[in-house]
């Protein structure tokens, strides 16, 4: 009987132990974990860290978080947030964890743009916010910069938000207009391949001379030019062929202050000497023959010898056919068509015509010869290839 009583002695007393460690576990459970706080917020991440599945860097990782990175906090316990990632809930330090949403600071642009739609325009990046006013399709914008998926622009004196994918990079360009009529230019000007004046050159067109107008866009007209298409400053072409003004008195053989209209009275020669001599001594060409010249601008006009082997005479050319600034200038057309009379006969009308309505084709035929037209944009003259007889 007293060994039994000894024995129900000695389990009472293990079980009080295990009663007493248990409530000292809990005790030290209790007071080590902490209280669970609600939070129901969203964060972000500040640094690039690893998601728990406890309270524990040597527990096992549910996948990383990167720098910025949002997130929604559930709760905290002791210095950790529980957190989602994926499907799955998991913990994370809160020193790692900032309140709010992550805004990425504003990346400046500095560019022209053009709104996409007609949109209002925000003071803040919100579009229940205060707007300012609105911007139209196709209005012409400056952006400063970029955040959060909104576009700081200009407007008015101020400055305010827009919906960045709302807005594209770059000035509105019209669409081109189809023209498809003739022109003529009021002033010497250059030809660009795209519409900037700092661009590539194509060349130049001179005051008067024709030019097709295949569009208009943006201030510009795309013109024909040589066996391409170039654009000018629109305001510098006018519509409709150029009709050169009828060539003032005298007439041939006429006179004016002096200036007696000369007449060819001598026919074309097979020495070129001879006919040098001809246009010296009948139409006025200076030094032997082969320059005419005005009062105020020596070398108006030349006849200018080949070479035995090439398929042309000579070449004849035109610095212009009249010019407004130039008082003596009526008399280039008078001496042209005595100088035509002399190399194409009974075709000089003909040549003159297409000199005097500035409509010259590229070739043609007259007297027999094969005439090639040209303008030289190095030079700045027009000129005839006369070919032989």
């Amino acid at each position: 009987m007293q060994g039994k009583s000894n024995l129900l002695n000695k389990l009472l007393s293990v079980k009080v132990i295990a009663v007493l460690i248990a409530m000292f576990m809990v005790i030290s459970y209790l007071s080590f974990s902490g209280t669970y706080t609600t939070i129901n917020k969203d964060a972000h991440s500040t640094v690039v860290q690893k998601v728990y599945t406890s309270q524990s860097t040597k527990s096992k990782s549910l996948g990383t978080l990167n720098k910025n990175q949002n997130i929604y906090v559930y709760g905290q316990q002791n210095s950790w947030y529980q957190v989602k990632i994926g499907s799955k809930k998991g913990w994370i330090p809160t020193k790692n964890v900032k309140m709010g949403k992550y805004v990425a600071p504003p990346v400046k642009v500095n560019k022209d743009g053009h709104s996409a739609i007609d949109q209002k325009v925000y003071t803040s990046q919100n579009t229940k916010g205060k707007t300012l006013g609105s911007i139209k399709k196709n209005q012409n914008v400056y952006i400063y910069a970029s955040q959060n998926g909104w576009y700081q622009i200009g407007y008015g004196k101020t400055k305010g938000w827009v919906i960045a994918k709302n807005v594209k990079i770059g000035k509105y360009v019209p669409p081109a207009v189809k023209v498809n009529k003739d022109g003529h230019m009021i002033s010497d000007q250059r030809v660009y391949t795209s519409q900037n004046t700092k661009g590539k050159s194509l060349g130049t067109l001179k005051k008067n001379q024709n030019v097709y107008v295949y569009a208009s866009q943006n201030g510009w007209y795309q013109v024909g030019y040589g066996k391409t298409k170039g654009w000018v400053i629109a305001k510098y072409v006018k519509m409709g062929k150029y009709v050169a003004p009828k060539p003032s008195n005298p007439s041939t053989g006429g006179s004016v202050n002096g200036w007696v209209a000369p007449v060819l009275k001598s026919s074309w020669s097979s020495n070129h000497a001879t006919n040098l001599a001809t246009l010296k001594n009948e139409l006025g060409f200076r030094d032997d023959g082969s320059k005419y010249s005005l009062p105020e601008y020596p070398g108006a006009m030349y006849v200018i010898e080949r070479s035995p082997d090439s398929p042309y005479e000579v070449d004849l050319t035109w610095k212009f056919w009249t010019s407004k600034s130039l008082p003596t200038s009526y008399r280039i057309p008078i001496v042209s068509k005595e100088l035509f009379k002399l190399y194409f006969g009974s075709d000089a009308n003909r040549v003159w015509n297409y000199f005097n309505s500035n409509d010259i084709p590229d070739t043609f035929t007259a007297n027999g010869r094969t005439v090639k037209a040209g303008f030289d944009a190095t030079t700045g003259t027009v000129y005839l290839k006369v070919g032989r007889k």
